[in-house]
């Protein structure tokens, strides 16, 4: 289904996601500016997305930036504003060689859109596009997916350190380089941990591990999310 008509089909109040998002050219070489934009700089950049229905024109708010890791979108109280968009640096979730989805802290910020009839949050990242999609009477959010965000956020670094130790030969080699840095050094304990994940291949476990995060995470809480390359996203969950 196209994303103009997955739209009108959501005002209609057809709440039935479809298996496959076809997005416009045009929409998808705009969330490739903005991942490019994100990548050269190795920060991250992000935006509104408005859709005009009766034209079937999208457009987009003022592009703000972010830090390597996180960023507030701007939010936009615009009647044609659907969702946003950020995009993703390689080293946004773990580091360079992988294009991760959401992060769990992105996932978080569905908190503040519980009044909205639907919400699409995009992230671009490389030449991968992914959506999460919340629908009002079909997403749920309570106490539990807080508990359940945090908990992900915190495998996802013990997955990343795991495999730091992992390619620094063990966690007796690992102890022992890092007693080898100076003391209270945290800049030289930070370029440690980046050399030691970009010799683990971080950036391609974070890709899969953020893949996997959403699918669950949109599978409990009744949300809708959507993966691929180009103008065309599958659904996974």
């Amino acid at each position: 289904m196209d994303l103009l008509a997955y739209l009108i089909a959501l005002d209609g109040g057809d709440h039935q996601a479809p298996d496959k998002l076809v997005l416009p050219q045009q929409f998808v070489a705009e969330l490739g500016k903005l991942a490019t934009a994100s990548e050269s700089k190795g920060l991250e950049h992000g935006c509104a997305l408005m859709c005009d229905r009766q034209s079937a024109t999208f457009s987009y708010g003022k592009v703000d930036v972010g830090l390597p890791t996180s960023m507030n979108i701007p939010v936009s109280t615009h009647a044609n504003n659907f969702g946003n968009v950020h995009g993703h640096p390689s080293a946004s979730i773990g580091h360079g060689g992988g294009h991760s989805a959401h992060s769990m802290q992105d996932l978080g910020k569905f908190k503040d859109t519980q009044k909205r009839s639907y919400f699409f949050q995009f992230v671009a990242a490389g030449t991968r596009i992914y959506s999460m999609v919340q629908v009002r009477g079909i997403s749920t959010w309570d106490d539990t997916a807080t508990g359940f965000l945090g908990k992900r956020q915190g495998e996802e670094e013990g997955d990343m350190f795991e495999a730091a130790v992992h390619a620094a030969g063990g966690p007796d080699a690992f102890m022992e380089r890092k007693a080898d840095l100076p003391p209270q050094d945290s800049a030289a304990a930070e370029a440690m941990m980046t050399e030691l994940k970009a010799k683990a291949n971080v950036g391609k476990l974070m890709q899969t591990v953020s893949i996997k995060n959403c699918t669950d995470f949109a599978q409990t809480y009744h949300y809708f999310f959507y993966a691929g390359e180009g103008t065309f996203l599958t659904r996974a969950a």
